[in-house]
């Protein structure tokens, strides 16, 4: 099969970077993406034209939807101007209908859409938000619609009880809050809020806690001083009717304290204090440093982390509904153009079915890649692919090295490539080149020969060494041999001469 190759690089190098290719793309048995995506064609049933306006990934279920937030955000600017300019207008009264109308639509499309699990929380994270909407449907309905009847008949008969439908009129204000519903980022934030609510609980209960205590030492140190001054030149009787005002009891002490939360004319309130008590102006600087700075950015930074975690929640439940969207692409629409670009591969063989359970080849994928479709489809689900990555793309997706890319190898292909890399990920390359390591190590094939190979030539240049020492060493050995026969011969011959003098 086709591999990644790097030009210039050495044949183990090589290696590695084919063999990491091949165990980063290989289908792990934990993978997230190919979880649960495993339909095939007779399973999957073609989409509704409700199915479609309730699919966020569709483009007619986006359009609707944002057609839904248009009419909430227009209602709720016409309410407003109703109550300020001519409330009493026929004008008013088609468009409030107009506007039931499609709220009306809108429920039942979605009642048609959930069925039964429109009433029911269990594993539904918009329960709440549907029994919110229809009890608003359902106040409006009672107030524009059944009210004016019931109003007609108690008329003649002068029963003053059905007045009380008159209190639909002011829940009917409550519909602005359907635009938390229908901008994601309201929404977000009243999540938030609301996820907040008992960490801010807390907080407020520990600055209470604080606020008593300043409040008892003010009251008694001001508020009951200034209560005993009743000549010139005691303490507070100039300004005894202010103490009074401010820190006469705890309660009134708690009010102030309260207002100083706000940094409202602290300054003059406390002036006031510190001017008869000049060590008074630490409490107040301290009270100031620790409620109206520390405790306020300590609940600021609650309510911020909690819309952060709003916001990444809201993220991965996007996120998940892309890949769903991209799933049903994949398994549905996907596999038809496979087929139409394996159709010429298939006249060549023995017909179009024995291509496409083969796959796709190289050049055919680039084929299924040019078309529009597809490219759009993984433009809107972030899957793109460009031109110069094709190849690459390739070699990262045919682990068996047959030459052909089956149907469930591009899909995980696909799922895999979208989205931003995650520390799982990481792992998976590094436990990837580990394998590649050690397979180098101590593996089979083309790997193996050349490290014999290498193995082997250094034995050949350690022999080598060893017959070049060996030589000289012989060639010593014989220059010292010939120089012991020469000495030998030496002392025969001095031996002979001197036995014949004799």
């Amino acid at each position: 099969g086709s591999h990644l190759w790097v030009p210039g690089a050495t044949q183990a190098q090589n290696f590695v970077a084919k063999a990491t290719a091949r165990a980063v793309a290989r289908n792990d048995s934990d993978d997230e993406y190919s979880k649960g995506h495993t339909e095939s064609d007779s399973d999957v049933r073609e989409p509704t034209l409700i199915d479609r306006l309730m699919t966020e990934g569709d483009s007619l279920g986006t359009k609707f939807q944002m057609t839904t937030a248009a009419v909430i955000m227009l209602c709720t600017v016409s309410m407003a101007i109703e109550t300020d300019y001519w409330p009493d207008s026929s004008i008013w009264n088609w468009w409030n209908n107009a506007v039931l109308i499609y709220f009306c639509v809108e429920l039942g499309i979605r009642l048609a859409h959930q069925g039964i699990h429109f009433f029911g929380c269990c594993g539904n994270k918009e329960c709440m938000w549907n029994y919110f909407d229809f009890l608003i449907v359902l106040i409006c309905i009672l107030d524009q619609w059944l009210q004016p009847l019931l109003m007609a008949e108690d008329a003649g008969q002068g029963f003053g009880v059905l007045r009380i439908f008159r209190v639909f009129r002011i829940l009917r204000t409550l519909r602005v809050l359907r635009i938390f519903r229908a901008c994601t980022q309201l929404n977000n934030l009243a999540v938030g809020l609301l996820d907040s609510i008992g960490t801010v609980f807390w907080i407020a209960l520990l600055m209470l806690m604080f606020m008593l205590i300043f409040a008892i030492v003010l009251t008694d140190i001001a508020g009951n001083q200034a209560k005993l001054a009743t000549e010139p030149g005691d303490l507070f009787f100039n300004v005894k009717e202010d103490i009074d005002k401010y820190w006469g009891s705890v309660g009134k002490s708690l009010v102030t304290l309260f207002q100083f939360l706000t940094l409202d004319d602290w300054t003059n309130i406390s002036r006031q204090v510190y001017d008869e008590l000049p060590a008074m102006w630490f409490v107040f600087f301290l009270y100031i440093f620790l409620m109206g700075f520390a405790m306020l950015s300590l609940l600021t930074g609650v309510v911020a982390e909690h819309m952060g975690e709003v916001s990444t929640e809201t993220k991965k439940e996007q996120k998940k509904d892309d890949d769903e969207a991209l799933c049903a692409f994949l398994d549905k629409k996907m596999k038809k153009l496979e087929q139409l670009a394996v159709t010429p591969k298939g006249s060549e063989h023995s017909g179009a079915g024995a291509a496409s359970d083969l796959g796709m080849s190289r050049e055919e994928f680039k084929t299924f890649l040019s078309y529009d479709e597809v490219k759009q489809r993984l433009k809107e689900l972030d899957a793109c692919l460009a031109e110069h990555e094709a190849d690459e793309f390739w070699d990262c997706l045919d682990r068996d090295g047959d030459g052909y890319l089956t149907h469930d190898e591009l899909k995980k292909g696909i799922l895999r490539l979208r989205g931003e890399l995650q520390p799982k990920d990481m792992l998976r390359i590094r436990y990837a080149a580990e394998r590649v390591v050690r397979r180098l190590r101590g593996g089979q094939g083309e790997v193996a020969t050349q490290r014999k190979l290498e193995e082997i030539s250094t034995n050949l240049t350690n022999v080598e060494a060893r017959l070049l020492n060996m030589h000289g060493q012989l060639r010593e050995f014989m220059s010292f041999v010939k120089k012991g026969d020469m000495q030998r011969g030496l002392t025969s011959a001095l031996s002979l001469s001197n036995g014949g003098c004799c």
